[in-house]
């Protein structure tokens, strides 16, 4: 079993299922599309592929440029933790 040090040994295995349980939803998402497509037709499901690419890239001109945070005195540096091997 992977731990890091000072971190509760539930932390890493707490990972598995949340991310199951995404990994889960964005199938079930996708998956959607092509009943979607069966239902409404292609050109409907080609329409909401673009408003969600349009919304993608306005909400990608509000985020902050990479940078901003660390001149402001905001976000500090993360540093990962190592990984060991728990006998």
């Amino acid at each position: 079993m992977l731990t890091a040090p000072g971190a509760p040994s539930t932390a890493i295995g707490m990972l598995v299922p949340v991310s199951n349980t995404l990994i889960g939803l964005v199938l079930l998402a996708s998956g959607s599309f092509g009943l979607f497509g069966s239902v409404l037709g292609e050109r409907i499901v080609i329409l909401v592929f673009a408003l969600l690419g349009i919304a993608g890239a306005v909400l990608a001109f509000t985020l902050p440029e990479a940078g901003e945070s660390e001149q402001k005195g905001g976000l500090r540096e993360l540093t990962p933790l190592p990984l060991q091997l728990a006998h």
